[in-house]
């Protein structure tokens, strides 16, 4: 815009070059991956202070003339360097800084464990000022989203009923629904032997978050499965997975906790988990910790990428190529509308690499014809250019998907529901006997390294032998593992992957 209203022309070289780098024309550096920019592209700054310097110099004096605000920002990707940019922009303004902070108390004392300080504190809401909330007179704040205060101011008018006010919500619904939704978990559980999962994951600002899930155990109907509880987590280890574990427990039997209901702990295979697991063995005398199958597979899958760098350096290539460049996707579809366009694997969705590389091997010739013909000359295009010509990697993909090909589709197929303890072991075996079938040095190392895996994963063959008696096969030498006939009858349905709780973060 302002090359045409202003005859920029400095800004008419900027923007050719931002289209050169949406079309892959810059160089890329082959070891790290990164774009080199040309000394005339932009100027750069050694941090963030010295950034903040050059765009909003003197602001100290100037943060009250909004027009002179409104020449200039600062664009951050991320909502916690935006936080981090503004503090620090609010530093060099002089004045007292006054600090607000949100309510941090429950109305009902009884609920002070259920919901203590640190938890109230550490939530931070979209459209919502954080807990604690550090201003200065004169800065510009925005304490609403306006979408959400319009909305709210016109609650009659879209539900045609009457919504309390927020602190009328907090006060006198909120624990409500909490213990109620409590009770009806608890109704649901009664006796019933459980299983517990645990998983945690990192949220948009940076912290720790755990869930736990309970669910029943049932020789007749697959699991009932309930989020018990969730905490940030100052520190992610054995202990404070362990404390997490109990804690739920104890929001979950809140008269008692039945210790020896707790029949098994599915986890991923971290060895923080690994080392909670035996800890939580100490209370939980019947528990059996089983780390997640479908991880394990997964981990199978990552071992047969690194054997094959060629194979990964091509599909990583073909994903930069058709990245964010419409044009090359667009000559893609015109020469082959009947082919899917060419995929994008992430290496945290389990097995997508494999099933990246049975596409390559479907189609490898209508793809290479495609990519022969581009005529530009970006570094990416050259690199994929040269992989196609590889006879080695042509065989390399050949072999990875008649020999792995199976992998994913075992994956998901653990990842499904109320699938039954032996259906996934005997899933989990065939897997095993087909790695061990294949043929050459790559299929022995990676046979070996399921068989590792499964060596390491000690509630596997405690569940093996329980699913020996579940299949009907009765021997003098058979170990029940400290179970009575009722529980060993109550694992029919046990999980042996941890999807379920890595689903409840998206919940």
């Amino acid at each position: 815009m302002r090359v045409e209203l202003q005859n920029d022309q400095s800004g008419n070289i900027f923007s050719k070059q931002l289209i050169d780098i949406g079309n892959g024309k810059f160089p890329i550096d082959m070891l790290t991956g990164c774009i080199n920019f040309p000394r005339s592209f932009c100027q750069l700054t050694r941090s963030k202070d010295e950034l903040i310097q050059k765009i909003f110099l003197d602001v100290a004096r100037n943060y009250r003339n909004h027009d002179w605000l409104s020449e200039r920002a600062i664009l951050a990707a991320k909502n916690i360097d935006v936080n981090e940019l503004n503090f620090k922009i609010q530093e060099q303004i002089t004045g007292e800084l006054r600090i607000y902070k949100s309510v941090d108390s429950a109305t009902n004392q009884d609920d002070v464990v259920n919901y203590p300080p640190e938890f109230l504190n550490s939530l931070d809401l979209p459209g919502l000022p954080p807990h604690n909330l550090q201003l200065k007179v004169g800065s510009l704040f925005k304490l609403w989203n306006f979408y959400l205060l319009l909305c709210y101011e016109n609650k009659t008018k879209y539900c045609k009923k009457t919504i309390p006010d927020e602190s009328t919500l907090r006060k006198e619904y909120f624990n409500l629904c909490y213990e109620n939704t409590l009770a009806k978990i608890r109704d649901t559980i009664t006796d019933q032997k459980i299983w517990v999962s645990i998983d945690e994951t990192t949220d948009s600002v940076r912290r720790n978050v755990a869930n736990v899930i309970v669910g029943t155990l049932q020789p007749q109907n697959p699991s009932n499965m309930f989020v018990i509880h969730t905490e940030y987590l100052e520190k992610v280890n054995h202990s404070t997975i362990f404390q997490l574990f109990d804690k739920a427990m104890h929001i979950l039997w809140g008269n008692g906790v039945k210790h020896n209901d707790v029949l098994l702990f599915v986890s991923d295979a971290a060895p923080y988990m690994k080392k909670a697991g035996d800890c939580i063995k100490a209370l939980y005398p019947k528990l059996i910790h089983v780390t997640c199958l479908a991880h394990a597979l997964h981990n199978v899958c990552e071992e047969v990428r690194a054997h094959y760098q060629d194979v990964d350096q091509l599909i990583g290539g073909m994903k930069k190529t058709f990245l964010k460049c419409p044009k090359r996707t667009a000559i893609f579809n015109e020469k082959c509308p009947e082919l899917p366009n060419p995929p994008r694997p992430i290496t945290t969705r389990w097995g997508t690499w494999i099933k990246a590389v049975q596409y390559y091997c479907k189609y490898f010739n209508q793809i290479k014809s495609v990519i022969e013909d581009f005529e530009e000359e970006s570094q990416c295009v050259k690199v994929v250019k040269q992989l196609f010509q590889n006879v080695s990697l042509q065989s390399n993909i050949v072999y990875i998907s008649t020999n792995f090909g199976f992998l994913p589709d075992i994956i998901t197929t653990l990842e499904g529901k109320s699938e039954s303890l032996t259906k996934c072991i005997n899933i989990v075996l065939d897997a095993e006997k087909k790695l061990n079938e294949a043929h050459g040095d790559i299929a022995t190392a990676i046979s070996g390294k399921l068989n590792r895996v499964l060596l390491k994963n000690k509630g596997w063959k405690q569940l093996l032998d329980i699913n020996t008696i579940l299949c009907g096969v009765s021997s003098d030498e058979i170990n029940y593992h400290g179970f009575d006939l009722n529980e060993t009858s109550c694992m029919k349905y046990a999980p042996i992957t941890s999807v379920d709780v890595e689903r409840s973060f998206s919940m």
